[in-house]
């Protein structure tokens, strides 16, 4: 399914996130989410990210998410 660009596109894909099987929420929700993938044995993940204009996300995850996921 395709969506438009903008803050209406945006929540579009958060409401379809659930289904699509993406991770989103907060970082402690991120990191229980990929805890529970591990647990059901997922070693690997792809992580993408849709609001190009605005490119925090790569640094976010190297400050706020990685330290957490080695002990995952």
């Amino acid at each position: 399914m395709r969506t438009e660009r903008g803050p209406d596109g945006a929540q579009r894909l958060l409401e379809l996130a659930p289904d699509r099987g993406a991770l989103h929420g907060t970082a402690e929700q991120i990191i229980d989410q990929l805890g529970k993938l591990a647990g059901l044995g997922v070693s690997e993940v792809q992580l993408q990210h849709m609001d190009f204009d605005d490119d925090p996300v790569p640094q976010f995850f190297a400050k706020e998410e990685t330290p957490h996921m080695k002990h995952l």
